[in-house]
């Protein structure tokens, strides 16, 4: 399970999604789970996973097209959350300003897919989720957006 301590930089988050997708690139949907804290709300397996994705997943380094970043930007005016989003990837990091939702999460993470090359609508979203004295991430969707 990849853990974050309990107040992490963004860039650490971003190093996450950078991981995350870097097993999928190999075809390693097993390591990638193998990212996800064990008692998600979706009890997601590799080949569930693989399922979902259905494409060929590449490095975000080589990407082509717009990723699209400001529409992930946070709402400035928003008191409820606050975030931020990797300087080049279509990567965000969002957190909840009164505490956590009624499931735990204290925030949330957004990846958008590079696919055969490009950039593509699939996407996925992560809660930030609390395991003892650090943070885990639990899969919540992998979805066209």
């Amino acid at each position: 399970m990849h853990l974050l301590p309990q107040d992490p930089a963004d860039e650490l988050v971003f190093e996450f999604c950078e991981q995350w997708l870097a097993c999928l690139a190999a075809g390693d949907y097993a390591a990638a789970r193998a990212m996800l804290v064990e008692d998600g709300f979706i009890p997601w397996t590799a080949e569930m996973i693989e399922e979902e994705i259905g494409g060929s997943v590449t490095s975000p380094a080589t990407a082509a097209g717009d990723p699209g970043l400001a529409r992930l930007e946070a709402d400035p005016d928003d008191d409820d959350v606050s975030g931020a989003v990797h300087p080049r990837y279509p990567f965000a990091v969002y957190w909840f300003g009164d505490g956590p939702a009624r499931n735990g999460a204290l925030g949330w993470v957004h990846l958008d897919y590079p696919i055969d090359g490009r950039w593509s609508h699939l996407a996925s979203d992560f809660h930030i989720v609390v395991r003892g004295e650090l943070l885990g991430l639990d899969l919540e969707r992998i979805e066209e957006m």
